[in-house]
């Protein structure tokens, strides 16, 4: 255990975080459409032409995304997730993840880090690698939605070309159900209750801490 030395006091280090006992804020869930009604589940991929499907979002607010995906059920495969900017389909971020069984009701992203900048809009999509399989839900018709500062821009996106996407079409009657995972702004620390166990630790800290001052009188 690291000992810190505090006024003539040997005072373990645990004790000292536990009286701090602030946190900085946590991802949280920022948009999520994937729980809205009509929900139905077109096929794509398996080495169709269409090979991955995506939905466009344009941002009022600036956020850190820090993970996304989409409600369906995936095979085993390999999926790549991207961030495309919309006005041009430049790809501005990608990520390959592996599942080795069915995924059932979601399919996100492994954890990242990617800012999506006030004023700009996105296509946020994945396609698939040669025989992996997705089953997409769409929310037919179209939804018009907002939340935090982020909304669907446009209908769900179709893309080509496992390892490069490439953008397709754009279907102008359904959007696709996703969820978006991130921060927005900043907060100051917030100070949280210590949990039991950490009660305990703290009360024998400060006992250990307290008979050594005694002792030293």
């Amino acid at each position: 255990m690291r000992i810190l030395t505090l006024t003539g006091l040997r005072v373990p280090v645990a004790v000292l975080a536990l009286c701090v006992g602030a946190r900085t804020a946590r991802a949280q869930v920022v948009f999520d459409t994937h729980t809205t009604a009509n929900l139905n589940s077109p096929r794509s991929g398996d080495n169709a032409s269409i090979s991955g499907a995506g939905q466009g979002i344009s941002v009022a607010t600036n956020t850190t995304m820090t993970r996304f995906g989409f409600t369906g059920a995936a095979t085993a495969g390999t999926f790549e997730f991207f961030v495309m900017d919309a006005t041009d389909a430049t790809v501005l971020f990608s990520q390959m993840v592996t599942y080795t069984a069915n995924q059932n009701g979601f399919v996100e992203s492994d954890p990242f880090s990617f800012n999506l900048v006030a004023g700009q809009s996105y296509f946020l999509g994945l396609v698939l690698a040669p025989h992996a399989g997705m089953n997409f839900f769409y929310n037919n018709p179209r939804l018009t939605f907002t939340q935090n500062g982020i909304s669907l821009a446009g209908g769900a996106t179709n893309y080509t070309n496992y390892g490069s996407p490439t953008w397709v079409s754009t279907a102008t009657t359904v959007s696709l159900a996703m969820r978006i995972e991130g921060t927005q702004g900043t907060s100051a620390p917030v100070t949280t209750a210590p949990e039991p166990a950490s009660v305990v630790l703290l009360g024998t800290g400060l006992a250990a801490l307290f008979g050594v001052a005694r002792r030293r009188v």
